[in-house]
Order: structure tokens, then C-alpha cells, then sequence
């Protein structure tokens, strides 16, 4: 009765050793010491067993230690049966054998996690497939990128346009209307830039295209629509006086 208890008491904690296992390896290794210790119990030698099993030496060898290697079902049944292993430690020894199967097939079928790579800081554009990295100054440097916020007239704040794009690589106006998903014509974005045409703040459709366009995130958009609303509402403000 009292041996009864005592395996059942093992096999509960084997089952939550089990639930806590991650890994093949650990079920392999929690096999290999159960096996050890019935092996141990019976006061088998590696010749005892060679000749009770019919097993290679270096077979048992590699399964009592648990050298990363999950032997087969027959191996493991031949085992316990030559050390007259009692019913509970078998069924607990084929438990964690078929977990140790299950773990290895599932980590077989896990796909590969990314491997992590240590990239320059960068921001992308936003809303379009073909994407313009577009890298942050060096830290240590003054930041060159310009700063729209320091516009207070149209002027500034086309020059200040004009200045972006030479700091995103200076990309063609083709590239940058085809790198905002289109969202203005060619055109419009030309003449908006043109820096012999008569001064006018564009509108906020252009500023979003060319900034997109170039390069630029959620974060840079937004700087720039401050921007574009301060001077815009500084005009409306002048009219209605």
C-alpha cells in the first residue's frame, strides 16, 4: 500500500515537473535520471544490462545520461523490462517519454525566431509601399535636420521645404510624389517649390505628399503640420484685420 502511495506521489511529481518542462532536452534529461535510479535500485552493471538487453554498451551509456538523445520506444521498453521495473514506473517512464516526443516535434515545427540586428536609427515614410529610409545625423553633431517650427512667414517655411529635401538625399521630385503613393501631381510640386514663382504657403495635402515623399514619419509630419497651421492661421488672422 505504502509503495503504492509513494509511486503515486512520484508520478503527481512528475507530472508537474513535466508541466514546468520547456524543452526536449529537459524531458530527456528527467528520463535519463529516472531510468538511473531504477537501474541503481536493481544494482545493475552497464555488463549486467548488456547482456540482460541485448543493448550495445555505448546505447546504454548515451540513454542513462541523457545525452541529448531521446532513445526509441523499444529501447526504453527493454530497459525497464530486463530491471523488472514495476507497472507505475514504467507508466510514468512511458509518460515522459512520449512528452519528450511531443516536445521535440514541437520545436521542430516552431518557426525560427528573427534574429535581431543593430541598425542606425532611421524613420520611414508613412501610407506607402515603397519605403525611403531616410538616417538621423550623427548624435554627437548639431542635428541638421530643418526644423519647420522655426518658419514664422511662407517664405521661410518653403525654404525650409527646400532645405528637407537636400537633407533627405535631395530625392527628384518624381521620386518623391512616386514614394508618397501619388498623392500630388508632379506639377504641383514643382511649381509649389519653385523658388522663382511668387511666394505662396501650399497646402497642407502638398506639405503631407513632399514629407511622406522624402522620408518622413507620424512624428515629422506632425512638426510639420504645427508648423504649416501657425503660419496659416498668422494669414487668416492678418485678413480679418
Amino acid at each position: 500500500m505504502e509503495d503504492a502511495q509513494s509511486d503515486q506521489v512520484a508520478l503527481q511529481r512528475a507530472l508537474v515537473t513535466r508541466t514546468l518542462a520547456g524543452s526536449e532536452h529537459v524531458a530527456t534529461q528527467m528520463l535519463a535520471e529516472e531510468l538511473r535510479r531504477i537501474v541503481l535500485a536493481r544494482g545493475m552493471s552497464i555488463p549486467e544490462l548488456v547482456q540482460a538487453t541485448g543493448l550495445p554498451p555505448s546505447i546504454l551509456q548515451r540513454v542513462l545520461r541523457g545525452q541529448s538523445w531521446l532513445p526509441s520506444r523499444r529501447v526504453i521498453s527493454t530497459l525497464l523490462k530486463a530491471c523488472h521495473a514495476h507497472p507505475a514506473q514504467v507508466h510514468r517512464l512511458m509518460a515522459t517519454w512520449e512528452m519528450a516526443v511531443a516536445l521535440r516535434k514541437s520545436e521542430k515545427e516552431r518557426p525560427a525566431a528573427p534574429v535581431a540586428t543593430e541598425r542606425a536609427p532611421r524613420w520611414t515614410t508613412v501610407g506607402t509601399s515603397d519605403r525611403q529610409e531616410v538616417f538621423r545625423d550623427v548624435p554627437s553633431q548639431d542635428d541638421l535636420e530643418p526644423d519647420p517650427l522655426k518658419a514664422s512667414t511662407k517664405e521661410e517655411f518653403l525654404q525650409c521645404m527646400r532645405d528637407f529635401q537636400v537633407w533627405a538625399y535631395d530625392p527628384s521630385y518624381g521620386e518623391i510624389v512616386r514614394r508618397s503613393g501619388r498623392r500630388v501631381a508632379v506639377s504641383t510640386l514643382s511649381e509649389a517649390l519653385n523658388p522663382n514663382k511668387p511666394a505662396r504657403l501650399p497646402s497642407m495635402k502638398v506639405v503631407t505628399a513632399f514629407i511622406i515623399g522624402c522620408g518622413g514619419n507620424e512624428k515629422c509630419l506632425a512638426r510639420w503640420s504645427t508648423a504649416w497651421r501657425r503660419i496659416r492661421m498668422g494669414q487668416a488672422k492678418r485678413t480679418t484685420d
